[in-house]
């Protein structure tokens, strides 16, 4: 697009795709080519986002490597997150916040080693990390969790998991146990919420809000545990976890948490 290589030298935000948002920019139909977009040097960029778009892997890295600014980096259904990719954004020594979306199990070639290695040499300044997958996708294994726990948790303070969840998963006590700077948690879907894992997150000193999201596994006991353990949690959201007994948990939860709500 020309628009954007008047402006490359300046751009701050670059947001491309279906969703509007600041500097969004109409997609362009599917016939057209993303070439265009490995010939972007933005040296200003802070904010990327592509949404929906259908460029190479190869492409992806050379954008970013060539926009070494980047703070926030959000890919939203991108059809390949291929190692060239994942090496890109290692490389980013400003990197705040990584939004990952992966639409179909074909992006990363069935192979979470990759993500794994990627999380193993994350930039230190990572203080956000968001890996969603349509479906029940699984990129989030064991080994990924290990190399997130390891190497992130120092760092890390927000948190967002879902369906990329594995199902090799069983238990997150031993996951959170690592996690000692985090702040802000958000599970959607994810199955294997033990209480042992809420006891973890009661345990952790700088968590204040936690937001789960269709965690059927969840019980009222083990909220209870969460709740009066911790010192820090200022908000927790339970939506739609079909909870036994609702009424009972929020009258609980609100007495020493200063925002907390059900639904469903």
């Amino acid at each position: 697009m020309s628009v954007i290589a008047k402006h490359q030298k300046t751009l701050e935000v670059l947001w491309i795709g279906k969703r509007i948002g600041y500097g969004f920019i109409p997609p362009i139909t599917s016939g057209e080519e993303w070439d265009f977009l490995g010939s972007i040097h933005a040296t200003r960029l802070t904010t990327l986002a592509l949404n929906g778009i259908q460029c190479y892997g190869q492409t992806l890295a050379t954008l970013i490597n060539q926009c070494p600014a980047l703070e926030n980096v959000l890919l939203w259904g991108t059809p390949e997150i291929s190692q060239n990719v994942l090496d890109a954004l290692s490389a980013l020594q400003r990197l705040t916040q990584l939004d990952l979306y992966i639409s179909n199990r074909y992006a990363l070639n069935n192979d979470s080693t990759d993500m794994a290695a990627f999380c193993r040499t994350a930039p230190k300044t990572t203080r956000r990390l968001c890996f969603r997958g349509a479906g029940s996708i699984g990129f989030v294994t064991n080994e990924v969790l290990h190399s997130i726990a390891k190497h992130m948790g120092s760092f890390l303070r927000d948190l967002v998991l879902d369906t990329s969840l594995s199902n090799s998963v069983k238990d997150m006590a031993w996951f959170f146990q690592q996690l000692k700077q985090l702040e802000c948690l958000e599970l959607d879907g994810v199955m294997c919420l033990s209480q042992p894992a809420f006891e973890s997150l009661g345990r952790l000193q700088k968590l204040m809000a936690v937001r789960l999201y269709l965690c059927q596994s969840v019980t009222n006991e083990a909220l209870d545990v969460l709740i009066t353990q911790s010192h820090s949690l200022r908000r927790l959201g339970v939506v739609y976890c079909n909870l036994a007994d609702p009424e009972r948990f929020l009258r609980d939860a609100q007495m020493v948490i200063k925002h907390a709500y059900v639904k469903g």
